[in-house]
């Protein structure tokens, strides 16, 4: 069981030193930027608020304040109960472009978000569930690409995002 867990954390290690180091470049470090914030608290608070205030949008609103919030309250438990080291803080050579955190890597927030916000909309919006889907995935890609995240990390936020999200669609709508 051991050989496995160290097959795995090379495995990841490699991975996290081929999206930040290898394929990183001046010309894609803003757009990695923008697509993490899209995962960011303030996206998913700005994006409740708007959804509450639009008529025959309130059940939208509910699920998305429900999914929201109740992963962002399991993630940061989960933070505090695993308190792994983000990659910059653990791997020579990770790159980071934007301000380095203080709390633990697993699992990733953001992408928890990203995957709660386009679970939401793929339920109540079919339309718009493809594209959303799309930015959710490269919402945790980027947080992987600035350094933030392991890939599990990632993985395990979209597992939260997404069974939060069915969670709070079935008691809403």
């Amino acid at each position: 069981m051991r050989n496995v867990a160290n097959t795995m954390r090379r495995w990841e290690q490699r991975l996290v030193w081929l999206i930040n180091s290898r394929i990183s470049s001046a010309r894609l470090d803003v757009p990695m930027r923008l697509l993490s914030g899209l995962g960011s608290a303030w996206t998913a608070l700005g994006l409740c608020l708007v959804l509450w205030f639009l008529p025959g949008h309130r059940s939208q609103a509910a699920a998305l304040s429900i999914a929201v919030t109740g992963s962002h309250l399991l993630v940061q438990a989960m933070k505090r109960l695993f308190k792994r080291s983000r990659p910059y803080g653990k791997l020579v050579a990770v790159r980071t472009i934007t301000a380095r955190l203080a709390d633990g890597s697993f699992p990733s927030g953001h992408t928890t978000a990203a995957f709660s916000i386009a679970g939401v909309f793929a339920v109540t919006t079919s339309l718009a569930a493809t594209p959303l889907w799309t930015l959710a995935a490269l919402t945790g890609l980027s947080r992987v690409y600035l350094g933030h995240h392991y890939p599990t990390d990632v993985l395990a936020g979209a597992a939260i995002g997404i069974s939060f999200a069915a969670l709070a669609a079935g008691i809403v709508i």
